[in-house]
């Protein structure tokens, strides 16, 4: 049976610190503790129009779209693809629980002058045999194929 990883994260932020958009390797329960927050959340089928960094950089889990980039404002940028892209929008108040898949894609922005949360991690690799997990899957295993071929070449 695969291990299970936890782990806890305590956030804490101020008003408009914005979170690249990314994805976790893990489930994430995500609680809102004080202030607000906005988060972007992308189903994993988006990837080709979020612009992911290689495998073999330092933020390959995270997007090239510039943070001044808002999904949302739906701004003609110089990655265009992020454009077509259909986020769903979460507003997050004290006392909310986010629950955020695996591989699910997704960017928190911080609205209010004090900002408390707490996430919660669990690491459970996903199942081949799940449709629910494809996209995942596929992308866990071509970023090692990626990481392969650089050591390779």
């Amino acid at each position: 049976p695969p291990r299970n990883y936890t782990s806890l994260r305590l956030w804490l932020s101020t008003a408009g610190v914005l979170s690249r958009t990314h994805y976790d390797k893990g489930h994430n329960l995500f609680v809102q503790l004080a202030g607000q927050k906005q988060v972007l959340l992308w189903n994993p089928d988006e990837l080709p129009l979020l612009h992911m960094y290689p495998a073999i950089h330092a933020a390959h889990r995270q997007s090239q779209v510039p943070l001044e980039t808002s999904a949302l404002t739906k701004s003609k940028s110089r990655l265009p693809l992020m454009d077509s892209s259909k986020p769903i929008l979460a507003q997050l108040r004290p006392g909310d629980l986010l629950y955020i898949p695996l591989c699910w894609w997704h960017q928190i922005q911080q609205l209010d002058k004090e900002n408390v949360s707490l996430a919660f991690w669990s690491c459970v690799p996903p199942r081949t045999k799940d449709p629910r997990h494809s996209a995942c899957v596929e992308l866990r295993l071509s970023r090692e194929l990626e990481e392969y071929l650089d050591d390779e070449i």
